[in-house]
Order: C-alpha cells, then sequence, then structure tokens
C-alpha cells in the first residue's frame, strides 16, 4: 500500500510539470496547441528560433513518432507552416507505413549514398486530400472539424504544407559503416522549411551511426505515464544531455484518466 502510495504520488507531481498529452492519438486537441506555442516561442543556441526539432523517449512503443506525426499534422494545417517530418529512427522505421510512401530512398541513404535531398522527400501537399492513406485523411477531417481555428467543408479542405522524408534503406550503416558524407544534410533541408520535425529511435538502442543529434535545434524527451521509472528516464536524459542535446523539454504521454469515458469525452470537448 505504502508502495502504491508512494508511485500515485510521484505520478500527480510529474503531470503537474510535464505537459500531458492524454489523447495523443488526436492530432486537434489543445494540447498539441500548447506544446506548439512552447516550440514556437523557444530559441536556439545563437537566439533563432527553433527549425530542427527531435523527439526520443527512453525506451521503445512510449509514442514518439505518434507525438511526432501530430505536431507535424497540427503544425501544417493549423499553422500553414512548410514541414518535413523525418523518420530517423532507423530501428524501427515507420513513417513510410503511416504515410505509404516508399521506405527507400530516404535518410539512411541520403547519410552514405549518393542520393539528394529531393529523392529522399515525398511531398504530401502535392496530392489531395482523397488520395492520403484513410487513417491520415480521416484524422485531417476529424481534426479540422474539432479545431476552433476554422471548420472546413470536405471539397474544400486544403492540403496541407507536409512533407515526408522516410527511414531508407542502407546495408553500410547496418554493418557499422560510419563515413557520413552527407552529414550536413540537415542545414540544407531546413533552408526549404519552416520546421523540421525528425522522429528519433529510442535512447537505449540509439545507433552509433545515425547523425549526431546535437546538430537539431533541440529534442523533446517524450515520457509515457506509467512506464518508464524516474531511473531510467533521468539515466537517458543524462546521457543524451552528456552528448551535447540541447534537451528542450518532457512531454508527458499517454496520460490515463480514471473519470468515466462520458464525462472525460465531455470536459475534453
Amino acid at each position: 500500500m505504502a508502495s502504491s502510495a508512494t508511485n500515485q504520488s510521484r505520478q500527480v507531481a510529474r503531470s503537474r510539470e510535464r505537459p500531458a498529452l492524454r489523447r495523443s492519438r488526436d492530432w486537434s486537441n489543445d494540447r498539441y496547441k500548447v506544446l506548439m506555442a512552447s516550440l514556437s516561442s523557444m530559441q536556439n543556441g545563437v537566439g533563432r528560433p527553433l527549425r530542427t526539432v527531435g523527439f526520443t523517449s527512453s525506451q521503445c512503443h512510449e509514442g514518439v513518432t505518434t507525438v511526432a506525426c501530430n505536431l507535424a499534422l497540427y503544425a501544417a494545417s493549423c499553422h500553414d507552416l512548410r514541414v518535413l517530418l523525418v523518420d530517423a529512427n532507423d530501428s524501427s522505421p515507420s513513417l513510410h507505413q503511416i504515410f505509404k510512401v516508399p521506405r527507400a530512398p530516404g535518410f539512411l541513404d541520403l547519410l552514405v549514398a549518393n542520393v539528394s535531398e529531393s529523392d529522399c522527400i515525398h511531398d504530401m501537399s502535392s496530392r489531395s486530400i482523397e488520395s492520403w492513406p484513410p487513417a491520415l485523411k480521416s484524422a485531417l477531417r476529424r481534426g479540422k472539424g474539432r479545431s476552433r481555428i476554422v471548420s472546413w467543408r470536405r471539397e474544400e479542405m486544403p492540403t496541407p504544407q507536409l512533407s515526408v522524408m522516410p527511414a531508407g534503406i542502407s546495408d553500410q550503416v547496418a554493418h557499422g559503416f560510419c563515413k557520413l558524407p552527407n552529414e550536413d544534410w540537415l542545414d540544407r533541408v531546413a533552408e526549404s522549411y519552416d520546421l523540421v520535425i525528425v522522429d528519433l529511435p529510442e535512447v537505449s538502442s540509439a545507433s552509433s551511426c545515425a547523425f549526431q543529434w546535437s546538430d537539431l535545434d533541440g529534442v523533446i524527451f517524450v515520457l509515457a505515464a506509467e512506464s518508464t521509472s524516474d531511473i531510467a528516464a533521468q539515466k537517458s536524459l543524462r546521457q543524451i544531455r552528456e552528448d551535447g542535446v540541447n534537451v528542450l523539454g518532457i512531454a508527458f504521454n499517454k496520460c490515463r484518466t480514471h473519470l468515466p469515458r462520458w464525462i472525460d469525452k465531455r470536459l475534453g470537448d
């Protein structure tokens, strides 16, 4: 009982300190609005607005890809930003499946092969909403309908200025070949976008051959409620900070509510 009370008090304390993304699968909820506002108010190390932001976690299944995708959709749809979503999660790539684009060429190929950025980037804005994968299409419509910014009729809905760079496939990276001729790829692609969001692998399995995370303007650490221990989270944060990564903050994800569903739904609308 004492242990249960201690754990509960820790969860309460954490929820007061970190933004909660309780319904993280719905990109239109107010949590992403708060997260975007926080990022917009921050600056990088040289006093300029953030332009390249990564998302990572201590371990897998904490919702990093979900948070990164939904923030990209929110920024592109509700702020009219030109957004590039990059799959740098070489341990468990999934953006090509979510957006129904080829896995290669992509991020890994760009690092080690003689391919251009344009070969690796898929411009989703060049496709009509009707051609988007069904899950993304319905999420976009649902989000636009719920958003207090504007409500679109089905035939008038504009396509977000969102582009996707899948993970790619590279045997050189898989076998430990760490010579990266295109290490300056991030600076080049950032020139064409207002915001670059990078889906990173979890800290516990981050590839030694991936690009330097410290090249990003900052990284958001995603922490799933009632999943990762404080010790594991602190160890991961300490590790990436020692590597020179600018940790912008912690997004507290998958926060469960103990209210009846109908009450929770009414409070969230």
